[in-house]
């Protein structure tokens, strides 16, 4: 019966290594051997400490994430129009008898206007945070990594099209933001979250039809 070859690199230079001793000079293989396996040992040391520098490379540096062109511009103008629409009408109507009436008509507008300003959000990670940014409002939400326990990001669909979220639990709080990254992003921002956060997940489903 045929021994089977061996497999690994280590395994096959210690058969050929072998082969080149007597059971005389079984003491110099044995010495030559030990070397080959402290090579090898060096060796998986070497790159294992590569991989895990790369990884820690990739987890301190800062990683933006942010919403398609096509959501930047369509958040911009909803705002943008509701909030510049709603003076001029007033401006037009201050002289009418149907003043206060367009005034009241004009609060809910106003109050979309403010609430897609709001609602659009890009995502930028480091070592220790993870931020939400409001760019249209000019701020941002910062979270520790260390007191974030759990992360969701749900996808629901809808016959219309699909809404996301992403909902953020820590320590003291339950935090809820609206969410729009294409969906390479996506997956990056997802294995980003996941190597930070493991208690991470995406659900996607179905609304229920009314």
């Amino acid at each position: 019966m045929k021994s089977s070859a061996p497999h690994s690199t280590s395994e096959q230079k210690a058969n050929t290594l072998w082969q080149q001793f007597t059971r005389v000079d079984q003491k110099g293989f044995w010495q030559q051997y030990e070397g080959l396996l402290q090579a090898t040992s060096n060796d998986r040391a070497t790159s294992l400490a590569t991989s895990l520098a790369l990884q820690k490379k990739m987890l301190t540096r800062k990683r933006y994430f942010k919403s398609s062109s096509d959501n930047y511009i369509w958040h911009i103008f909803l705002s943008t129009f509701g909030l510049l629409i709603g003076p001029i009408i007033i401006y037009y109507a201050i002289c009418s008898e149907e003043f206060l009436l367009t005034v009241i008509c004009l609060i809910p507008w106003t109050l979309g206007a403010l609430g897609s300003m709001w609602s659009f959000h890009d995502f930028e990670a480091d070592h220790k945070y993870l931020y939400i940014h409001k760019k249209l409002c000019f701020t941002r939400i910062r979270f520790t990594w260390s007191n974030i326990t759990s992360i969701l990001i749900a996808e629901e669909i809808h016959d219309e099209g699909t809404s996301s979220i992403i909902r953020i639990q820590t320590n003291k709080q339950d935090r809820e933001f609206s969410y729009g990254l294409p969906p390479k992003t996506h997956e990056k921002f997802l294995r980003v979250l996941k190597t930070k956060v493991p208690n991470t997940h995406y659900k996607k489903s179905r609304a229920p039809k009314i």
